[in-house]
């Protein structure tokens, strides 16, 4: 409890403040679902509770696509930029450093402490994905960890679960200082609505 920071001190409170319960009862139970044809459906054994999981999680996209043809964009604000340092290093100081490892085993606190060394590599990395316009596939690989929503009376369905994915943590850094830019330039350009109080600084 000494060493938590930030968030994790409001996850220690609901942890503490909240009803006790079953904590190693973690078996999906059986998961009752419906066909596209109408037709019942159970999925008893692990592979085909994880496929019904999968799609409600992950439903199909609309075939046509929810984009106008014909839209008129406004010009950009800015040009399209390059990482500095100095905004990799800000976003791995807010890092919290022992988080769970994602895919690729990395924990945070291997930014934090080797920050001085990594930086000059990973602005490199970054701003080359930006000049090429590519994404290294490794880094959307993740690993999706299934968590019943408390408090529901019927966990056979597959609504009462939710998911959490656990990010390759390179790819996630890189989308830290990408968001930290995108807030930058929404506030200094005035593009949020006077009424809108949520996901931005103050």
């Amino acid at each position: 409890m000494e060493d938590i920071e930030g968030n994790d001190l409001w996850t220690a409170n609901r942890y503490v403040s909240s009803e006790p319960h079953n904590g190693k009862k973690t078996r999906v139970p059986t998961q009752n679902t419906t066909s596209p044809e109408g037709v019942p459906q159970e999925a008893i054994i692990n592979n085909e509770k994880s496929k019904i999981l999968a799609k409600s999680f992950f439903p199909s996209p609309l075939a046509n696509g929810s984009i106008p043809q014909d839209v008129s964009y406004s010009d950009p604000v800015e040009q399209i930029f390059l990482l500095t340092a100095d905004q990799i290093k800000r976003t791995i100081s807010k890092l919290s450093g022992y988080k769970a490892p994602e895919p690729d085993g990395i924990c945070n606190i291997v930014f934090k402490e080797c920050s001085s060394i990594m930086i000059p590599y990973l602005q490199h990395l970054f701003n080359t994905a930006f000049t090429y316009h590519t994404y290294y596939q490794p880094w959307r690989e993740f690993t999706t960890v299934v968590l019943h929503k408390p408090g529901k009376p019927n966990y056979s369905i597959p609504k009462a679960y939710r998911s959490i994915a656990l990010l390759n943590t390179t790819g996630k850094l890189l989308m830290a200082v990408v968001a930290d830019h995108q807030t930058y330039i929404l506030e200094h350009h005035h593009l949020l609505p006077n009424m809108y109080f949520g996901g931005h600084p103050g």
